[in-house]
C-alpha cells in the first residue's frame, strides 16, 4: 500500500523519522552560506513539527487547513520508490473515429500556425498595463514557435463581478453550445475564484472537439509577479498541444506528452525568454539563477525519495503512483526534473531541434518515434543517460547549462 508506512518492511511508504535524519538530509542539499543554511533548517524543522501535530489529529476537513497541509510532502522521510514500466500505446492509436479525428485536425490546420491574430480580453478591473505585461509573454513565444489557434486569452482581475462577461464569452468560444452550462460552473466557477481568491494562476485550454478548432488561456492578475513568463509559458502548452491530433488521454491511456516533458519544456522556454526579453527579473542572468533553483529542487527530491525518477510519470497511470506517495511532490519532479531533463536533451542537440523539430513531429510520428528520431536515443535509453547525469556533482551539471 501506497502511503504511510505500516511496517518495518514496507516500501514505497513513508515516515517521520527522526529530527536529527531530517535536519541532516537539510543540511546535504543546502547551497546556500552557513547563515541562510540555518535559518532554512529552523523554518524546515517548524514545518516538520507543524505536519506532524497535523498528522496526529487526522484527516483535516476543512479546505485551509488542507491546503496548509499538502506542504508537508517535503517534511517527510521516505523508504524506496519501486518504479514499473510505463504502458506505452501504438502509434497512432485508436480505430477508424480516432484516425478520422485526427485527419480532420490536420484538414483545418490545427497543427500549423494561424494567419488569425491572437485576440485578448480583460476584466474592466484591471489597467492596460496588465493587458501589456501578458502581451509581451504571448508575443515573445509566437515570435519563435508561431502563431497557433485560433487563439484567445482571458486575463482576470479581483473583481469578481467584472468576471462574468469573461465566463460568458469563454464559454461560448471554447465549448459547444450544449456543454455551455457545464462549462459555466466548471471553469467558469474557476475564473470566478481566480478573481475571488487574487489569484495569478492560469490554465490553458485545447478546444480540438469544435467543428472550428480554437485554444485559449486564461490568467489572472498578471502583474502580482512573473506576468510575461507565465504567459509564455500557457502559450508553449497552446504549441506543444497543436502537435496532438489524438485526444491526450482517455482514462489510463496517455497519447500526448509525459507530464515532465510538457511541464519541464514550457518552463525551460518560458525562463530563457523572460531572460531574453529582461521580463520582471532583478539581478542578472535570470535563466541561469532559475535553472540553479531548479537544479537544487531536484537534486534535494532524488535524495529525498530514493528510487524516484522522470520515467514514474511518463503516463498518467504511473502518475497517480507518484501523487499517492507523496501528492505536490510531483509539481518539482515534473517541472523542475523536467528543466534539467529538457536542457540535457537541448543540450545534446541544440534549442531549435526541440522545440522546432521535435515538437511538430509529434503529431504524425507520436513522441516515442519523434524523441527517438531527434534525439538518437528512445525514452528507456534516455532514462538511464539522464539518471547518470543527475548522479553528478552539482557543478558537473551546471555546465551543461544553456546561455541565454
Amino acid at each position: 500500500m501506497i502511503g504511510k508506512c505500516t511496517t518495518p518492511t514496507q516500501v514505497m511508504c513513508w515516515e517521520w523519522g527522526d529530527a536529527a535524519t531530517f535536519e541532516q538530509s537539510i543540511r546535504l542539499n543546502c547551497t546556500a552560506g552557513p547563515d541562510a543554511c540555518n535559518a532554512d533548517v529552523a523554518v524546515a524543522l517548524t514545518e516538520r513539527t507543524a505536519c506532524m501535530q497535523a498528522d496526529e489529529a487526522g484527516p483535516a476537513t476543512d479546505l485551509g487547513t488542507q491546503l496548509d497541509t499538502e506542504h508537508c510532502w517535503n517534511s517527510r522521510q521516505y523508504r524506496a520508490f519501486v518504479s514499473i514500466p510505463p504502458d506505452r500505446p501504438s502509434f497512432p492509436p485508436g480505430g477508424a473515429e480516432e484516425q478520422a479525428e485526427a485527419n480532420r485536425l490536420i484538414s483545418v490546420g490545427w497543427n500549423q500556425p494561424t494567419s488569425i491574430a491572437t485576440t485578448y480580453i480583460k476584466t474592466a478591473d484591471l489597467p492596460e498595463t496588465s493587458l501589456a505585461t501578458v502581451r509581451a509573454g504571448i508575443s515573445a513565444a509566437e515570435a519563435y514557435l508561431g502563431t497557433y489557434g485560433p487563439f484567445r486569452v482571458y486575463v482576470i482581475g479581483t473583481d469578481v463581478a467584472a468576471t462574468e462577461p469573461l465566463v460568458q464569452d469563454f464559454c461560448t468560444w471554447a465549448h459547444n453550445p450544449d456543454q455551455f452550462n457545464r462549462c459555466l460552473m466548471d471553469q467558469g466557477q474557476g475564473i470566478r475564484e481566480i478573481a475571488q481568491f487574487k489569484g495569478g494562476n492560469a490554465f490553458a485550454q485545447h478546444s480540438s472537439n469544435l467543428a472550428s478548432p480554437n485554444q485559449s488561456f486564461v490568467i489572472g492578475n498578471p502583474e502580482l509577479g512573473n506576468g510575461s513568463k507565465v504567459a509564455a509559458h500557457e502559450y508553449i502548452h497552446i504549441y506543444q498541444n497543436a502537435h496532438l491530433l489524438i485526444d491526450r488521454t482517455t482514462g489510463d491511456y496517455d497519447n500526448g506528452l509525459p507530464g515532465w516533458l510538457e511541464e519541464g519544456s514550457a518552463e525551460f522556454l518560458a525562463l530563457y525568454l523572460a531572460d531574453q526579453q529582461g521580463w520582471e527579473f532583478a539581478g542578472a542572468n535570470p535563466f541561469s539563477s532559475r535553472m540553479q533553483e531548479a537544479l537544487d529542487g531536484a537534486r534535494a527530491l532524488r535524495s529525498l525519495i530514493p528510487g524516484l525518477r522522470i520515467q514514474d510519470m511518463e503516463t498518467s497511470k504511473l502518475s497517480k503512483r507518484v501523487s499517492a506517495l507523496c501528492g505536490l511532490c510531483m509539481g518539482t519532479l515534473q517541472s523542475e526534473t523536467g528543466q534539467w531533463a529538457t536542457q540535457w536533451l537541448i543540450n545534446k542537440t541544440s534549442l531549435d531541434t526541440f522545440y522546432l523539430s521535435f515538437l511538430p513531429d509529434n503529431a504524425t510520428l507520436g513522441w516515442v518515434a519523434s524523441f527517438t528520431k531527434h534525439f538518437g536515443l528512445t525514452p528507456d535509453a534516455f532514462y538511464a543517460e539522464f539518471d547518470n547525469f543527475m548522479n553528478l556533482s552539482r557543478e558537473a551539471q551546471l555546465a551543461i547549462l544553456l546561455p541565454p
